[in-house]
């Protein structure tokens, strides 16, 4: 679960978002966290790539995450 000290709310993680915001970190590209991602789904990169793109999305629409420039 992560918890935003910010708006006092819990998200609750799956496995597959758990696994995305570990390596959410501005050390990896969104090919090498899909590449992380992958085998733990038992998939390819390119058949995870969309989904861990979309709980990215879903992590800066809620705040969760901020890049530096």
């Amino acid at each position: 679960a992560l918890y935003d000290p910010k708006t006092s709310r819990v998200y609750t993680l799956n496995t597959t978002a758990a696994l995305v915001w570990e390596y959410c970190d501005e050390n990896h590209t969104l090919k090498q966290i899909a590449g992380e991602v992958a085998p733990a789904c038992e998939l390819t990169v390119d058949e995870v790539m969309e989904d861990v793109r979309n709980i990215i999305l879903d992590f800066q629409n809620k705040r969760l995450l901020s890049f530096s420039s």
